[in-house]
């Protein structure tokens, strides 16, 4: 099933929905592979020519929608939970930063990158938003993988000057503050540079909730109450949850009603 989700910036974005089974999938290789991780991720952000901010902001968006509002900060005092919201609130607006120029009589436009890093340079060209030769017109973000490394390989060495000196002097617009400091909790502020492979392991960090064992144990748990297997793996995990609670619920009555 397909939604729509309002980025803060007023765009509709079209997502996917997220089902257990896809976390499941995930979670195969969340450790072991950025690059797959976040293929795999960005498959349920249907709207095309997203930047990474707002592909980060839609995937949000969807995690909430099927998973929860929640997540957990880990401090040495406590476990703590930060809704979604909160963060959605933080990073406020997308500015307006896209800067155009002329090198050799091609026009290139620069903007917020389009690719996350996957531990290679992609990303830092992917600020690349068009090129313009003549009357031909060149969108990058709807270039092929192999077009775009193709791209890259005929690219002037002056242009690499341009782009350095773009990304300094919107630094700012590039790292992006998730949560505010919490001294008393010994959690500090969350920011994020959006060209980091941190960033991107962060966003499959917000999707790798659970273990393959977890998954078992929670699917053997509901499954007692909702007895057919494939709707419970076709279903979200914010709803699982919700017949976890509910069984929980009824075990605890039954155990009441034997009391008395």
């Amino acid at each position: 099933m397909q939604f729509s989700v309002t980025l803060p910036n007023k765009k509709e974005v079209i997502v996917k929905e997220l089902l257990l089974k896809d976390l499941r999938y995930l979670s195969l290789y969340a450790e072991s592979s950025v690059a797959k991780s976040i293929k795999f991720l960005e498959s349920f952000i249907c709207t095309k020519n997203l930047n990474v901010l707002e592909k980060f902001l839609a995937l949000l968006l969807l995690r909430k929608q099927c998973i929860g509002d929640f997540i957990s900060l880990g401090s040495d005092k406590a476990s703590v939970k930060m809704s979604l919201g909160h963060i959605l609130t933080n990073i406020k607006d997308i500015g307006d930063i896209k800067h155009t120029f002329t090198l050799n009589d091609v026009t290139y436009v620069l903007n917020y990158p389009t690719q996350f890093n996957l531990g290679d340079h992609n990303s830092i060209l992917s600020v690349i938003e068009s090129i313009q030769i003549k009357d031909e017109k060149i969108l990058v973000s709807e270039l092929t993988d192999a077009e775009f490394i193709q791209l890259i390989n005929t690219l002037p060495t002056k242009l690499f000057s341009h782009i350095k000196k773009y990304m300094q002097q919107y630094k700012h617009f590039f790292t992006i503050n998730l949560w505010n400091e919490r001294k008393k909790l010994n959690i500090q502020e969350g920011t994020e540079y959006i060209f980091s492979k941190s960033f991107s392991s962060l966003v499959i960090q917000f999707f790798n909730i659970a273990t393959q064992m977890e998954y078992r144990e929670l699917i053997f748990v509901v499954s007692k109450r909702v007895p057919d297997g494939n709707f419970i793996i076709n279903s979200t995990y914010k709803d699982v949850d919700q017949y976890l609670a509910l069984y929980k619920g009824e075990i605890a009555r039954q155990n009441d009603a034997l009391k008395t």
